[in-house]
């Protein structure tokens, strides 16, 4: 797998990495699965949100750890509030990553996919 990189015009190598694979959710809040991306310090993931409850906000976030014990954010993708797609670049990745998840409101359930490709 890989991209050109507009910024530098070169071809750069990716892994494709899922952080979440249609995953349905209800309740509150949860963890994702963490899952080990190496080297790779900058993911490109895609959300993409197939299900939603009624008046119900998804908010995703993205968290990377250096030993899989210790996690901090990098950042998170825009709160949900219909199903749709976002792609976004989350830089400063340790060697594991994970998806984790927070519903507001409504009926509180979601289906959703985190994936894409570390650079």
């Amino acid at each position: 797998m890989g991209y050109m990189n507009q910024r530098v015009r070169r071809w750069e190598d990716t892994d494709a990495i899922s952080l979440a694979d249609a995953k349905s959710v209800s309740g509150a809040s949860g963890e994702g699965d963490p899952v080990e991306v190496g080297a790779r310090g900058t993911l490109l993931l895609d959300l993409t949100v197939s299900a939603l409850g009624a008046d119900t906000t998804l908010t995703v976030t993205v968290k990377t750890s250096k030993d899989g014990t210790t996690w901090r954010t990098i950042a998170a993708f825009t709160a949900a509030t219909d199903a749709g797609a976002e792609r976004k670049s989350f830089a400063g990745c340790d060697r594991y990553a994970r998806a984790d998840w927070a519903l507001a409101n409504g009926t509180t359930t979601a289906t959703y996919s985190v994936s894409g490709d570390a650079v």
